[in-house]
């Protein structure tokens, strides 16, 4: 059957906060990859604290629902619609930002942002109405696609398409091939 999947940029936070600073991270990939572990800091670097930690998030965020869906994608014989969500919603007054945070796109993906208490603004709402075409027209025919909606083709390995929402939604092709690429040599 046709697949819609993806991910939201703060998934990388449910495995914790990055614990290693930027000499640790280095050897730990040295541990983990051996002898690729330079091809490995080429993708995810780690010369300084805030790269290594940006570098663990990514690398969390990834192994978490990345590479899981590029690789249901390649396997299945359907197409697979991928997604990347890094909208930031409006803020909750006197309540942390979490940015885009694991499951911040669902009250738009499902029309629900009037049962949620924010005072969310147009643009909020601009993406409820984008996201909420998208899986409706996803569950009617299987395609994503429709009228007035910026164009998401069907991820395949040599494009590499996702669909990137945001601001301004718009496909992404190549999207993290060098880390699926790295991950797939490993099996």
């Amino acid at each position: 059957v046709p697949v819609m999947t993806g991910w939201v940029t703060g998934d990388g936070n449910l495995m914790g906060a990055p614990g290693l600073n930027a000499e640790q991270f280095r050897n730990q990939s040295a541990k983990t990859y051996g002898t690729r572990s330079t091809e490995y800091l080429q993708i995810f670097p780690g010369n300084t604290d805030a790269e290594a930690k940006a570098s663990q998030l990514k690398t969390a965020m990834l192994q978490f629902a990345g590479i899981p869906a590029h690789r249901w994608a390649l396997s299945n014989k359907q197409p697979v619609f991928i997604y990347e969500y890094r909208f930031v919603p409006t803020d909750k007054p006197g309540f942390p930002n979490y940015g885009a945070f694991h499951t911040s796109e669902v009250p738009f993906a499902y029309h629900t942002l009037a049962h949620w208490k924010r005072p969310w603004q147009p643009r909020d709402y601009e993406m409820e109405k984008r996201m909420t075409a998208y899986w409706v027209n996803f569950i009617c025919t299987g395609n994503p696609n429709g009228k007035g909606l910026p164009a998401w083709n069907p991820y395949d390995k040599s494009r590499g398409t996702i669909l990137v929402l945001d601001g301004q939604t718009q496909q992404k092709h190549g999207l993290y091939s060098k880390a699926f690429a790295f991950s797939d040599s490993l099996q």
